[in-house]
Parts: C-alpha cells; structure tokens; sequence
C-alpha cells in the first residue's frame, strides 16, 4: 500500500480540501475562488491524468485504474507538501501558501482522501436542469450528459464516499460568489 505525507512538520498545518462531483458541479469554478481569496494552491486531477500507463477510450470517455490513479494523486500530493516544507524550511521563512485543493471528478472514485485525516473533503452538487444547461454548453454527447445526470440524480459521488467510511460535507452550488463555503472554511481553520 501507499502512505501519505506527513503534513505536521515545522509545527505548521497545511489544509487539504478536496472537491469532488459530477462533470459540471463547479469543481474548478470553486477551486479557482478559494485559491484567489484564501491563497490555496490547486492540483486538478485531470491534469494528472496523463501520467496513466493504462487509459481506454470508450463511450466517448477515458476509463482509467483508479489504484494507479490514486499512487499518482499520492505521490503528487506528498511531493507537492514536502516541497512547501522543504521551501520554507531552506529559506527560513513562514509557508507561503494556506493550504492546497484536489479537485475533480474522479475523486468520487478515489480512496486518498481518507489518507489525510485532518483534511476536508466536500461532494458539490447541482439541480439537474442546472447540469443540463451546463453539460450542453459544454458539448457533451447526449449520452454523456444522460450518464452525468444519472450519477447526479442517484448522488453517486456521495455514496461512494459514504461507503469509504469517511467523513465529508455535501454543498449545493447556488451560490454566486463561493462565500458560504469560504466561511465554512474559516471556521475550521
């Protein structure tokens, strides 16, 4: 098995929140919010999608091994914690950044959340006449969009997390401006 990073070093605690949810929830959109206002760094797992050795094209999607998925998102993760550590520890300085943000659609999938036990791990959610509109916007094949509003309709993000035995907060995204959720994060900071 893979092990996390230990983030209590230097006496310093470096919050990871991670944001999963079907394609069109507002991931990123939130993501980029709190990275803006509260200076969080940002891993989009999609990004690290390329470094998979085994991805299929089906269904006009990629299917990859969430285990290899999960060894790469660790590894990313800790290395992008023991550089922060490493930065300031060399320079003598405070941590320059408040914390860091794993979005995606795949985390829904993915166990490394319960890696990080102090972390904060949140399911958005949106109405399904929402995720319509948004999906479309997006050019997404009907068939997609049906399969995306399927997992929304059956919560399915949320009860694969349920069933990973670990905590999480479930949003809905009617928000404008990602204010109820940034009030939410600093209360538990």
């Amino acid at each position: 098995m893979y092990k996390s990073f230990s983030y209590r070093k230097m006496n310093t605690f470096i919050p990871i929140i991670f944001i999963g949810g079907v394609a069109g929830t507002g991931k990123t959109v939130l993501s980029d919010i709190i990275s803006e206002k509260m200076g969080f760094q940002i891993i989009h797992t999609k990004e690290l999608i390329k470094y998979m050795l085994n991805i299929s094209n089906y269904r006009d999607t990629i299917i990859i091994d969430v285990k290899e998925f999960d060894k790469i998102l660790l590894n990313k993760i800790n290395s992008k914690l023991h550089s922060i550590y490493k930065f300031a520890k060399d320079k003598g300085t405070k941590i320059k950044t408040n914390g860091i943000i794993v979005e995606g659609h795949i985390l829904c999938d993915s166990n490394v959340p319960k890696h990080y036990k102090n972390s904060i791990s949140i399911v958005l959610r949106t109405p399904p006449h929402i995720l319509y509109k948004r999906l479309k916007r997006r050019h997404y094949s009907n068939e997609k969009i049906c399969e995306n509003l399927f997992s929304e309709v059956l919560d399915y993000c949320s009860q694969n997390w349920r069933t990973s035995f670990f905590e999480f907060e479930v949003i809905g995204n009617k928000w404008v401006n990602g204010s109820k959720l940034i009030k939410l994060i600093k209360l538990i900071k």
